[in-house]
């Protein structure tokens, strides 16, 4: 995530005239940056298939502000968005994803997003 700057105000929306389930409450993101973490998958059906249901868990277990994420639909990856005290913490999230850790990401970008 290189240039990243912070985030000072704003709210974050799942489409664009539509809140998300859980409200994001501004007061709670000020100073926080918003991240988009896309991924690409290696091509080892089978152990993704046992590691998607960890890797599931694991992003919905921490009930990060501005959470949304799922597969592309050709499966060949996906995209996870969501709101994070800093550069160094959104990375860190990433970096402990199971898919990261058994080794199943090919490529990735983690970019801070301006959502408007």
């Amino acid at each position: 995530m290189v240039g990243l700057k912070r985030r000072t105000s704003g709210s974050f929306l799942a489409r664009p005239g539509r809140q998300l389930s859980s409200p994001v409450q501004p007061a709670a993101l000020i100073g926080a940056i918003y991240a988009a973490y896309f991924y690409f998958m290696r091509d080892d059906p089978e152990l993704i298939r046992s590691v998607a249901p960890q890797h599931a868990a694991y992003w919905h277990s921490r009930r990060l502000n501005g959470y949304a994420g799922g597969p592309f639909a050709d499966q060949s990856g996906g995209l996870i968005t969501f709101a994070s005290a800093s550069a160094e913490e959104a990375r860190a999230l990433v970096e402990c994803d199971p898919f990261v850790t058994a080794g199943l990401v090919a490529r990735s970008w983690l970019k801070e997003w301006q959502p408007e």
